[in-house]
């Protein structure tokens, strides 16, 4: 895995400073940062915890449905867990019956799912 914060940090734009206690949140990864943090190899397409999709199950989605974006944490690279977890995705605009369907497909085991006319929201805790 490659412990390169820095550049983690600038991928995924976020700022050193928003650090507490060696954790951050995010909110709004988007495809293309995604496949690059892949690429760089920041995270595993096989990465996954409890009942949660893999992370290729999420890029998958992500690629079918380029305005879905994913949402988390990231640990820092001083803390011996240094990693990045996601823990759901949303979508928010005008959802199409086909972007339903396959959103509640993947994410039907999430502890918190919403499917609304104009928002999508998964999260696995």
């Amino acid at each position: 895995m490659n412990k390169e914060q820095k550049r983690r940090d600038e991928i995924m734009e976020l700022e050193a400073s928003n650090y507490v206690g060696g954790l951050q949140k995010f909110e709004a990864l988007t495809l293309e940062q995604l496949e690059t943090l892949v690429k760089e190899d920041f995270v595993a397409l096989t990465d996954t915890k409890k009942h949660k999709p893999t992370v290729n199950s999420f890029l998958e989605l992500m690629k079918k449905y380029p305005d879905v974006e994913a949402h988390g944490y990231v640990i820092g690279a001083d803390r011996e867990d240094y990693r990045l977890i996601i823990e759901g995705l949303v979508f928010l605009g005008k959802v199409e019956e086909n972007l339903a369907i396959d959103f509640k497909k993947l994410c039907k085991k999430a502890d918190d799912l919403r499917v609304e006319k104009n928002e999508l929201y998964s999260w696995w805790g």
